[in-house]
């Protein structure tokens, strides 16, 4: 696991930083942890987890947030804060929890450890033509004539070969995917608003020139009940924040 801590103040930096190395130890993980005061080098990041601080003199947390969101990448995101207000602003995919200054090692655990069953939540799935993607990045299974396709979130579609949803849902339901109808398989982690009928996909591309936005998905009658207990289960595991 990498983790990067980002906050305008050097002395929150080392203090995170230091917890966070004590949680790796603890768990006797392999990890590192850096951090900065630079915001940009946020922004850049290739960590597995970006421990960032809302209010910042030249940059905000949140938007920062929202621009890696909207990039379709990005880190899992826990905010520390000194404005307990803030937090309600910074909901979003990718954000696992939130932290109130002073940082306490018990309360960063809780969320180290949320992100661990994150990033276990994944496996890379191989196509016929010999490419491959992470779970992470499929947006929805779609059956097609006994076929079935794949949506990633680039807005690539690829082809699942002549395999049934009901098998793909067998394989793939250990990794956050729930059926809503008899030819749709979605990834609970691209998923924005779940209401009692239909579920709303977050930021998806259909096709790889389309713009990204927000589509609404119905769920089957008979799959409603269903459906709304596993994604709360999904959601309660991965202390998700939608």
């Amino acid at each position: 696991m990498k983790i990067l801590v980002c906050d305008d103040q050097e002395r929150e930096v080392e203090d995170i930083m230091g917890k966070c190395q004590t949680y790796l130890e603890s768990q006797n993980m392999e990890g590192t942890v850096e951090g900065t005061t630079d915001p940009n080098k946020a922004r850049e990041t290739d960590a597995d987890v970006l421990v960032l601080d809302i209010e910042m003199p030249t940059a905000n947390g949140i938007e920062l947030k929202d621009q890696l969101a909207r990039e379709s990448r990005g880190p899992l995101i826990i905010f520390a804060t000194n404005y307990a207000d803030a937090i309600s602003r910074a909901f979003n995919t990718n954000v696992i929890g939130f932290l109130v200054k002073p940082v306490r090692l018990e309360e960063l655990t809780i969320f180290l450890d949320t992100a661990m069953e994150h990033l276990a939540l994944n496996k890379r799935i191989y196509f016929d033509d010999g490419t491959s993607a992470s779970t992470k990045d499929i947006v929805w299974l779609t059956a097609n004539k006994g076929y079935s396709d794949f949506l990633l979130k680039d807005g690539t579609i690829k082809d699942g070969g002549k395999r049934s949803i009901k098998a793909w849902e067998e394989e793939l339901s250990a990794y956050g995917f729930i059926r809503i109808g008899s030819g749709r398989l979605v990834n609970c982690a691209h998923i924005k608003e779940f209401w009692d009928e239909e579920v709303v996909m977050g930021d998806v591309k259909i096709s790889e020139k389309a713009e990204a936005s927000d589509i609404t998905t119905e769920i089957s009658v008979r799959r409603q009940k269903e459906c709304k207990a596993k994604y709360l289960a999904y959601c309660e595991k991965m202390g998700k924040y939608t």
